[in-house]
């Protein structure tokens, strides 16, 4: 099912319409060339594609921003503000057979120094400042690869969360890149 243009009368002509159309559709051509069935909508306000890949893990990679706008009502001619509300890119599989114990990852917050003291399970993530792992096994050969595919996305902030148990590996990315490589490296695990 291609993209689906959810757009009131008017908003056509918005740069923030064309621009999110343009995302849009250059996250569909890229999905497709990799393989997957694509299907979703943009508008805007905000946008929501998901695709779907029929491999070895079943991987579906989902990209969505939401946003709003506001009018100055001070000003003679009201004015457009967007505000993003999220960006983010998450990439899931409920197949992901790997023989390593459950680990979450996320960003390092102020609590966490009590964390990281008291309870074995939670260390900080080697080689990624700012953020921790949970996990009887931080330095298995799962996590290190995943942890090398994103790396560049760990050194700007961009990793939100990683979680996998129960064959579920689920990553949640802050961004409004599309991210061609990581993605394509994932996709080869």
């Amino acid at each position: 099912m291609p993209l689906v243009s959810k757009h009131m009368t008017g908003e056509r002509s918005s740069s923030v319409y064309q621009s999110h159309k343009s995302i849009c559709e250059e996250y569909e051509s890229i999905m497709e060339e990799l393989g997957a069935n694509v299907k979703g909508y943009y508008s805007c306000y905000s946008y929501n594609v998901l695709a779907e890949f029929n491999t070895k893990y079943k991987w579906q990679m989902r990209l969505r921003k939401f946003s709003y706008h506001n009018f100055d009502s001070f000003l003679e001619q009201p004015a457009k503000k967007y505000y993003d509300l999220l960006n983010t890119s998450q990439w899931s599989t409920n197949h992901f057979f790997q023989n390593s114990p459950p680990f979450f990852i996320r960003k390092e917050n102020k609590w966490d120094l009590f964390r990281l003291k008291f309870n074995r399970n939670w260390n900080r993530l080697p080689g990624n400042k700012g953020y921790i792992i949970k996990s009887q096994q931080p330095q298995n050969p799962t996590v290190a690869k995943i942890n090398d595919i994103l790396s560049q996305l760990y050194f700007h902030g961009e990793v939100y969360e990683i979680s996998y148990a129960n064959s579920k590996l689920f990553i949640d990315i802050r961004t409004d890149r599309i991210l061609r490589k990581e993605m394509r490296a994932i996709l080869k695990l």
